[in-house]
């Protein structure tokens, strides 16, 4: 039994300790070190319970990145080549037409089948979205915002054609030529023009619409507008298209007037049909129909040539009239681009011999040419007419007649639009010939040239009337009547795109 003196310690609730001196410094010493262990351990408890929630957060962000990102991805259907089958026999070319278009008219929209001449022979895009401006196909095609904006290489056109088919290059050409910047500006807005002025069925023109719808197209393709290009394409196509169909009609004759100018519809709509097909070629696309109009086109014209040479009203090879420069300078071109098309060379070449021939002859001495034989007053607006036929197959300066041309045009043509002497069919031919030559007859030509027709250039695209007729003794464009407005149009703007239409300086522009 214990003394009542003794000190006692009764842990039942707490710890209640009698000590003195010391030992009550130790109990107090105790307590505080208690209660910073108790604050230090629920201090770790909470800053381990916040590491927990920001792992826990973590993980369940990964884990819903793994599983809705994948669900959010569409997958794209892949482009598929594709042997095209062999097609035999025809098709309505309304029908065809919808099969040759191979680029939307924006970059947004959806591309459709591309037939192609190419190895692996067609190329299908499904419903692929232009994002980006181009879309190769890992082929010899590629689905771009037209010819010269696709990164295609040109390398199998004819080199006289390569100059016009990207912007950097006719922009280097301009440089060259001495052309000013705004030319090409003047060029879009006469594109434009014709864009907005195209008749339903794909035509140009109140009168002469094939004639019309090829210097539309000449216009196009002299600006490298192609059925592939992002602006133009749909209605270089519907011109095209509307041109194949009058020659499946008219078993190969590209005219819709009768009477003896039926010729002049026929060549110049053949000389489109034929740059057409060089370009079509190029892109190996397979438009239903072009080869057989444009070849049964030019078969028209070698069978129809005058046993003189030269090419004639209705085809007539009659000895009454042996035909004229006009219709001949016009042959002589649609011939070039026949070769560049790949018709046979061999079967160009004598009508060519028998031209040159025929042009030569009707050459006066000072240096112009008559319209069907030698005169003392010459067609002074045939001038640059026989000179360009000349120069289109190899001649060149030092030839007589090619020299003797130009010296003509150097000293009597002067460019001003408003002029009583203006004739624009006579300036297209002097721009061409002129340009082909390059030194100081084309520098003193092309800068009047090109800032008159600037000036005389319509808000809308459009050119006013020019000048008129009186000292010439000839016709200005309003000869075409009802097809002038379209007739000045395509004039001036092959005009002012000859700085880039054919390779210059050379002679043989191939």
């Amino acid at each position: 039994m214990q003394d009542e003196n003794q000190p006692h310690t009764d842990f039942s609730d707490g710890v209640e300790q009698h000590f003195d001196g010391d030992i009550e410094q130790q109990v107090a010493l105790t307590h505080a070190q208690a209660e910073a262990i108790r604050r230090k351990k629920e201090k770790a408890s909470k800053l381990s319970a916040f590491l927990i929630t920001v792992v826990i957060h973590v993980a369940a962000i990964l884990i819903l990145t793994l599983i809705v990102i994948p669900a959010m991805q569409v997958d794209i259907p892949p482009i598929q080549a594709r042997t095209a089958p062999p097609t035999e026999g025809t098709v309505d070319t309304a029908i065809r037409q919808q099969q040759v278009r191979t680029r939307p008219t924006t970059p947004s929209m959806s591309a459709q089948t591309i037939t192609t001449t190419a190895p692996s022979a067609s190329a299908f895009a499904p419903e692929v979205v232009f994002e980006t401006e181009t879309l190769e196909l890992g082929m010899s095609v590629s689905l771009g915002l037209g010819l010269g904006e696709d990164g295609h290489d040109f390398g199998g056109l004819p080199g006289a054609l390569q100059g016009r088919c990207t912007p950097q290059e006719r922009l280097k050409r301009l440089r060259e030529g001495g052309g000013m910047p705004g030319i090409e500006n003047a060029v879009q807005r006469s594109l434009q023009w014709f864009q907005a002025n195209q008749r339903e069925d794909g035509s140009w023109g109140n009168r002469a619409y094939a004639a019309m719808t090829g210097l539309a197209l000449l216009a196009y393709f002299g600006h490298c507008e192609t059925p592939q290009s992002s602006q133009y394409g749909d209605t270089v196509t519907r011109g095209m298209t509307y041109l194949i169909n009058l020659s499946q009609r008219n078993n190969g004759r590209l005219a819709v007037v009768g009477g003896n100018h039926w010729v002049y519809e026929h060549v110049k709509a053949t000389y489109a049909l034929c740059e057409a097909l060089t370009f079509v070629r190029e892109l190996h696309m397979d438009f239903p129909g072009l080869e057989e109009a444009a070849f049964k086109a030019v078969d028209l014209m070698i069978e129809g040539q005058h046993p003189s040479g030269f090419w004639c009203y209705q085809y007539n090879k009659g000895p009454n009239r042996q035909g004229d420069l006009s219709i001949t300078a016009w042959h002589m071109q649609a011939l070039k681009a026949a070769e560049y098309a790949g018709y046979d060379a061999e079967k160009i070449a004598p009508a060519i011999e028998k031209a040159i021939e025929r042009v030569k002859w009707v050459q006066n001495e000072d240096g112009t040419f008559g319209y069907t034989g030698p005169s003392r007053s010459g067609n002074q607006r045939l001038v640059g007419a026989g000179v360009l036929s000349l120069q289109l197959w190899g001649l060149d300066q030092s030839d007589r007649s090619v020299r003797n041309g130009l010296r003509w045009i150097n000293r009597n043509m002067r460019p001003v639009y408003s002029s009583n002497n203006t004739n624009l069919y006579a300036w297209y031919y002097c721009t061409l010939a002129l340009f082909q030559r390059g030194s100081t007859y084309w520098s003193r030509w092309q800068d009047p040239m090109s800032r008159e027709l600037m000036a005389a250039q319509n808000e809308d695209g459009s050119w006013r009337q020019e000048g008129g007729f009186a000292t010439m003794g000839i016709q200005s464009t309003q000869s075409a009547g009802v097809d002038a407005p379209i007739y000045r149009n395509a004039l001036n703007v092959l005009s002012l795109q000859a700085y880039y239409r054919f390779l210059p300086g050379t002679g043989d522009v191939r």
